[in-house]
């Protein structure tokens, strides 16, 4: 079959953009909280933080609806509290990225009588070299996130299509100037990938630069209440989830049940269990 040989447009000509020139939020957010995490002894930290969980989300949001009004899609007053507290309990930078990219606040409760199994988020990255809180998450998610999960879905995608794609802030000169670079080169004024923002500013209107940022993530919590919403429902069955024999039946049909309502948005994090439960179905099921 012949191939096709293209040059990279959009999310794929930026792959790297964000992870090499500090361009999610997150990165300036953990450091911040970080930053004030510090200031902290760890053991009040984590006083702190178990007695905001000891209270349940619904009294928080009770005590708070006077000063945050819950808004449709957003987390509601007690979630926030609950997942700041967690946030706030992290004993190291490495903790916190984990907690801010993981869709599960607590995988652990969702999963019995299990643990999350080690990997390079969780004990086996490398020793930190002194490297700044934004530039240790920038290589955790350069050495994770970007390899396992957006270059590999570019990748299928365009080889189900037999396109050959190219990544140019990829190549190796280009990310080992970035790991060069000083933070105020990718971080400056509270603008994000500042070096490459000053490169376009010769070539590209400002106003094509200076907007929000744009993601490209898929409306999956629309979808399962709407065209996806009978598929989810019957993978949700609880007796379908107690014949998986592995996931608390309770949490899900809660987090389902929340989502339907509308005021929650847990799209992303009931995607992971609907994708289980399907291949689940799909490999049991005789030959």
């Amino acid at each position: 079959m012949r191939q096709s040989r293209i040059t990279s447009e959009g999310s794929l000509r930026a792959a790297g953009r964000d992870e090499l020139f500090c361009g999610y939020d997150r990165y300036r957010q953990g450091a911040a909280l970080m930053r004030r995490l510090e200031a902290v002894p760890g053991a009040l930290r984590g006083t702190m933080a178990a007695m905001i969980q000891a209270l349940p989300a619904r009294v928080w949001d009770q005590a708070l609806a006077p000063l945050r009004k819950v808004q449709t899609g957003k987390e509601p007053n007690g979630q926030w509290m609950h997942r700041m507290a967690d946030y706030g309990a992290s004993a190291s930078t490495d903790v916190l990225h984990q907690k801010l990219v993981s869709r599960w606040r607590s995988p652990e409760g969702l999963v019995l009588e299990e643990r999350e199994p080690q990997c390079l988020l969780s004990g086996q990255a490398p020793q930190s070299r002194g490297e700044s809180d934004a530039e240790r998450m920038m290589l955790l998610d350069q050495i994770t996130y970007l390899p396992d999960g957006i270059l590999t879905k570019v990748d299928r995608a365009a080889m189900r299509v037999s396109l050959e794609t190219r990544a140019p802030l990829l190549d190796h000169r280009v990310v080992e100037f970035a790991g060069r670079l000083p933070m105020s080169m990718k971080l400056h004024n509270n603008k994000s990938k500042w070096a490459l923002r000053r490169v376009l500013y010769r070539y590209v209107p400002v106003e094509l630069i200076e907007r929000p940022k744009m993601g490209f993530e898929v409306p999956v919590g629309i979808w399962l209440r709407g065209p996806l919403r009978d598929w989810a429902e019957d993978l949700l069955q609880p007796h379908r989830l107690r014949d998986s024999d592995l996931l608390n039946v309770e949490l899900v049909r809660r987090t389902w049940r929340e989502h339907l309502s509308g005021r929650f948005n847990w799209g992303l994090p009931l995607w992971n269990v609907l994708m289980f439960l399907s291949w689940q179905r799909t490999a049991m099921r005789p030959s």
